[in-house]
């Protein structure tokens, strides 16, 4: 593939803006020796490619605690700023989220890196059971919480200097979970007991004994945070029922026999137990990845207790020159996420900087109504008290739709309150799977709902839904009352 890509342009002003940083540090603090600056960022370098080749963290197992490093740092005007001559030598990747707490600071950021202060002057890296990006960290009742990649989540009920790992949700490999492994971006608690957490994929997971486990929001379940948009979950639930499905959330089928021709079950609805009678019984409990007996002995690569391959944001195994993508990797188990990471791989090994943005990759559930989306959720942004704005529009006004038969379902645009950025489109209806496509390439180049209701979409298509939709973002609709 070529080197220079319309898409790479955000990567190549990103590292721009990364080799010019060191150089802004040094002159803010009155350095001006060129030698200095050359053999730091050279050091520099060669820790970020030492990081290459350091393995995932195994969901199964603790990985070996990096040694405790201490660094004394010149005084600081605001310690939260984080200084980068600061931080211990070892710590200098990408430090993502820092919390104040009555004993002192801590940050956290890439291969589970966290470092502490008292004063912000003299920072140590703690000893963390995992190697896994961590991107968020945050503070309930004196325990310190901390969550990131792999589905990582660890805490310490003594200020810090010891962490202990949890594991999201009491998994093996029969639950087949489509969460394992999935990034957590941010916890909250909101008390000593309950607490959430959230990340890729719209994941949420909720705690109600203090962590000590965390269990998975299933989609369209009674108005938990979900998959997908409560809103979009409700309107096709509305078209569901329509077409006379009958169905049951929270439910477990705890019996099935087959007696003459026809399926008996037995099953529990959360308040009593009660009896169906079918022609036929389908069931549909999820996949896992096939790799058993895929890998021989002492070949290095991990498992986690899923059975999936485990690898870094890169789909690198840790053993050198071997690659995971797809299926049998952490993530949703779309095909199209497999591709992106294909290629994203063929292009690292070519020396190419190749990348897969998570948070635009489209999701599609193909009933009658279809659904789909990218992005994120009304619920994770509320989760995440992030401000926003929405605007919808009904392919009930949408004259194509109206002509094929098909009036169902509806658009719903999700912006950022202040900034106008796109930050998800939610979709039921007819061919939605072609339409959302737009929000991804709207999504991709950061665009407003705004540049969105400022292109012109010809008449009578689907895709006006669209348009109207981000109009309505800012109560612009000319198609319906705002």
């Amino acid at each position: 593939m070529p080197n220079t890509p319309i898409h790479r342009t955000r990567l190549a002003a990103a590292l721009l803006l990364a080799l010019a940083l060191p150089f802004a540090l040094q002159a803010q603090d009155g350095s001006t020796d060129p030698a200095a600056a050359e053999g730091d960022t050279t050091e520099s370098q060669a820790t970020d490619d030492a990081s290459l080749a350091e393995p995932a963290a195994d969901a199964a197992a603790v990985d070996e605690a990096p040694p405790a490093e201490t660094t004394a740092a010149p005084a600081a005007t605001d310690p939260a700023l984080l200084d980068a001559e600061m931080m211990p030598r070892a710590s200098r990747s990408l430090l993502l989220d820092v919390v104040r707490t009555q004993a002192g600071y801590f940050a956290v950021g890439e291969r589970g890196h966290v470092l502490s202060s008292e004063d912000g002057q003299v920072w140590t890296q703690a000893p963390v059971p995992t190697r896994s990006t961590l991107t968020s960290i945050a503070t309930a009742n004196g325990v310190l919480w901390a969550a990131g990649h792999d589905g990582v989540i660890v805490h310490s009920t003594d200020g810090g200097q010891t962490w202990t790992r949890r594991r999201a949700a009491p998994w093996t490999l029969d639950t087949m979970d489509p969460t394992e492994g999935v990034p957590v971006m941010d916890v909250l608690f909101v008390d000593g007991m309950n607490g959430f957490a959230v990340g890729a994929y719209s994941l949420m997971l909720a705690t109600t004994d203090g962590g000590v486990t965390w269990e998975p929001r299933s989609i369209i379940d009674h108005g938990d945070a979900a998959a997908a948009d409560a809103e979009a979950a409700k309107v096709a639930l509305k078209e569901f029922k329509k077409q006379g499905l009958d169905i049951k959330l929270g439910a477990k089928v705890s019996k099935a026999e087959v007696k003459k021709n026809e399926v008996h079950l037995t099953y529990n609805d959360g308040k009593a137990d009660h009896e169906l009678v079918v022609d036929k019984l389908l069931v549909a409990v999820g996949r896992k990845a096939a790799s058993k007996g895929l890998l021989a002995e002492g070949t290095g690569v991990q498992l986690n207790e899923r059975g999936q391959i485990v690898v870094d944001d890169h789909c690198a195994t840790g053993v050198e020159g071997v690659w995971a993508v797809g299926d049998c990797v952490r993530g949703p188990m779309l095909a199209h996420k497999g591709f992106e990471e294909g290629i994203a791989v063929a292009e690292l090994i070519a020396g190419l900087p190749g990348h897969v943005n998570f948070d635009t990759i489209p999701w599609v559930i193909y009933t009658e109504p279809e659904i789909a989306w990218v992005g994120k959720t009304e619920q994770q942004l509320k989760a995440e008290g992030t401000p926003y704005k929405t605007g919808s529009f009904p392919f009930a006004a949408v004259g194509r739709a109206v002509a094929m038969g098909e009036p169902a379902g509806f658009v719903k645009v999700i912006a950022h309150e202040e900034t106008d950025r796109i930050l998800g489109m939610h979709l039921v209806g007819v061919n939605v799977s072609e339409l959302v496509h737009e929000g991804v390439l709207a999504m991709e180049f950061h665009g407003s709902a705004e540049d969105l209701a400022r292109i012109c979409h010809a008449h009578p298509t689907l895709s006006e839904a669209i348009h109207d939709a981000a109009m309505a973002v800012d109560k612009r609709a000319i198609h319906k009352a705002n």
